[in-house]
Order: C-alpha cells, then sequence, then structure tokens
C-alpha cells in the first residue's frame, strides 16, 4: 500500500474541501460573488494539486506499478 502524508497532501485535501464547499453556493452567473469566490477556490486546488503532483513524481511515484490501468 503506498501512503501519501506531507504538508503537499494537507493543503491539497483542505483546497479540494473549500473548493466543494464553494461549488454548494455558486450560481453560475459570471458576476456573481460566489462565482468568483469559487473561481479563486479552483485556482488555490490547481496549485494545490500541481505541488503535490510534483512532490510525488520527485518522490518516484511516477514510476510505481499501483496496478492502474
Amino acid at each position: 500500500m503506498q501512503m501519501i502524508s506531507s504538508e503537499a497532501g494537507t493543503r491539497l485535501a483542505k483546497a479540494k474541501a473549500a473548493l466543494d464547499a464553494a461549488e454548494l453556493r455558486v450560481d453560475c452567473t459570471l458576476d456573481d460573488d460566489d462565482s468568483k469566490a469559487y473561481a479563486r477556490c479552483h485556482r488555490v486546488f490547481c496549485g494545490a494539486a500541481r505541488d503535490l503532483a510534483d512532490e510525488l513524481i520527485a518522490s518516484g511515484y511516477h514510476d510505481l506499478d499501483g496496478g492502474e490501468s
């Protein structure tokens, strides 16, 4: 079993939780404050995902065979 325990993983989990909460409030109108907040949460999530992916690559996870197709 492969485990992730890092600051980047925590950051990603918190960003995803904030994104999910913002998604529940979004009204899908471009001028809406909730839509802008969602867009900010999305940018934070994407940055956290990139940082975690970089950390995983640096740790060699991209070369592991985890049984995925």
